[in-house]
């Protein structure tokens, strides 16, 4: 069976705008720098990679129209997609090989699943335009999601009750007001079939 890169709009496998596709690209270079599984079965991967990235940043450096640049880029990771996925006969072995690169399994596509958030990757920034401080979180986006909710967990004595804080169809909550102190928080990833939460987290909300 061929996997067919056109037929997902995962943000790993096409990133929706130029800053995140900056990353990806980035991402892989590190991951083909290291030892990306199969490596030699994938010709010219680094330098593919090396050269999309700088044509991308030379036309944002330059101001230019960014569409054709960013179509070719796009492609370049959906090309490493489909030629990595399409490599393995073993269902177990392409997720494997996936996985490293960042890829989702085409399997968990297929199903329409979603994945956890990776909290590893939740970076907060805290400001405070007036009396109250604002908390923005993003974070890196989850197989499968279309959508993600912000929890906060609570503990009275044994017991663990979660709240809703706020919905957003992209990775990242901005402007949450947030007291000063910690907070426990989980990051639910869903789409219309799915749901699943993340591990649970914690932050400080400073007194600025």
């Amino acid at each position: 069976m061929k996997f067919d890169p056109f037929l997902s709009d995962e943000p790993s496998i096409a990133p929706p705008t130029p800053g995140a596709l900056l990353v990806r690209l980035s991402q892989l270079m590190g991951v083909f720098r290291e030892a990306a599984p199969n490596a030699n079965g994938v010709p010219s991967v680094p330098q593919k990679l090396a050269s999309a990235r700088e044509a991308l940043l030379q036309a944002i450096e330059n101001g230019e129209a960014l569409g054709e640049v960013f179509g070719s880029a796009q492609h370049t990771l959906r090309e490493i997609y489909a030629q990595t996925a399409n490599l393995y006969d073993n269902d177990e072995a392409r997720a494997h090989a996936l996985l490293k690169l960042g890829f989702p399994d085409p399997r968990l596509i297929a199903a329409e699943r979603v994945l956890p958030v990776d909290v590893s990757t939740v970076v907060c920034t805290h400001f405070k335009p007036e009396k109250q401080v604002f908390t923005t979180l993003s974070f890196a986006e989850s197989h499968g999601a279309t959508a993600y909710w912000l929890f906060e967990a609570r503990y009275f004595d044994e017991e663990r009750l979660l709240d809703a804080v706020v919905e957003n169809y992209a990775p990242q909550f901005s402007r949450v007001r947030l007291p000063v102190g910690k907070h426990h928080l989980i990051i639910e990833s869903r789409n219309p079939h799915y749901a699943t939460r993340s591990e649970e987290f914690t932050i400080e909300v400073p007194a600025l």
